[in-house]
């Protein structure tokens, strides 16, 4: 597919899903795609292949994409060193194989709240079963205040698999969320025209100053 078509510029799949992977491999092997390097190759919010080496050995799949085609990775020049993945918020498919090749892989983190569809061999290395590094991996999964995350994963017929799955820590406050929630109450009141703020159990005149509110 596209084997001649040197000229091409644009492609419109209405079902990315059924693409058969020789479109990809065409696509890689006759330089339509020599603008980009060391980066995923994409066809709107799909990833189909990576071009060039991934960095620190982590996968880390762009937010915003939602589906991850078979071998996503495969074109990587260190697909075999590959440690770990990290699927956006954003993703909802993973297709059979994205792990072709990744036989480092160890550990994943999907910061999918919902967990995305998934194929039974979406994290095989090579064909097989003894192949599913979801046996030798560790799943990550977004912290939740009822853990109702990780309850859906561990419910996951597909996830469950995994060797085990653990929840990411619990997000920590800004440091304007923490400054607001250290500072006391502040309110202002009015006695005999007169304007005072309280800010704690302390008094303040509109100058500043420590007074003491008048009592009548």
């Amino acid at each position: 597919m596209f084997q001649y078509a040197n000229n091409l510029d644009t492609v419109i799949f209405e079902d990315w899903e059924n693409v058969p992977s020789s479109c990809w491999d065409t696509w890689l092997s006759n330089g339509m795609l020599n603008s980009l390097t060391n980066d995923f190759l994409r066809i709107g919010n799909f990833v189909f292949n990576y071009k060039g080496t991934v960095p620190n050995n982590i996968a880390i799949f762009p937010e915003g994409v939602v589906g991850v085609s078979s071998y996503a990775v495969y074109s990587a020049s260190n697909k075999a060193n590959i440690k770990a993945f990290v699927f956006p918020s954003t993703v909802t498919k993973i297709c059979d194989d994205a792990a072709s090749g990744c036989v480092s892989l160890d550990s994943v983190v999907c910061l999918a709240t919902v967990p995305p569809t998934i194929h039974s061999t979406a994290f095989y290395s090579a064909t097989g079963a003894a192949n599913d590094r979801r046996s030798y991996a560790t799943l990550y999964v977004p912290w939740s205040a009822d853990h109702s995350v990780l309850a859906a994963y561990e419910a996951d017929a597909e996830w469950s698999k995994f060797s085990s799955i653990v929840e990411l820590p619990a997000p920590t406050p800004t440091v304007v969320e923490q400054v607001t929630m250290d500072q006391p109450k502040t309110q202002k009141v009015m006695v005999d025209g007169v304007v005072y703020i309280i800010r704690g159990d302390k008094v303040y005149n509109l100058q500043g100053i420590e007074c003491e509110l008048p009592m009548k």
